[in-house]
């Protein structure tokens, strides 16, 4: 007969290397910014960009993806929801974010037409 306790659940940071009460630091870094998905900032070098939640998970995708060229319906699948059908969405959002990662010294978003997008490292040149 199996003792009781063998069944409970057990508590996270037991048994798993982590302190009780730690979550897992969660960090991206990528072309000269570090995103933390542990409380979902983003920083350009040391400046922090305020962005919106769709900025955010587009810089994500646009970082984990980030040694190939995108397709924008690609990218409208893994940020979008599959009912917002605004062909434009993605370019607009674009747009905005490549805005801000100018305006904090980064070389922002590259456009390949017919193709998709690339995040830029500071490192590329036009």
């Amino acid at each position: 007969m199996s003792d009781v306790s063998d069944a409970l659940p057990r508590p996270i940071g037991i048994g798993n290397g982590l302190r009780p009460g730690r979550v897992r630091d969660r960090k991206l870094a990528q072309c000269g910014i570090t995103l933390d998905l542990n409380v979902y900032a983003a920083w350009c070098g040391a400046r922090l960009l305020e962005l919106t939640a769709r900025e955010f998970d587009l810089l994500k995708v646009l970082i984990e993806e980030n040694d190939r060229v995108i397709p924008r319906r690609e990218i409208h699948g893994k940020v979008w929801s599959k009912g917002d059908s605004n062909a434009r969405v993605v370019d607009t959002y674009v747009s905005r974010l490549r805005r801000k990662l100018t305006d904090a010294g980064h070389p922002g978003i590259r456009a390949v037409h017919m193709r998709g997008y690339r995040l830029m490292s500071p490192d590329d040149s036009m």
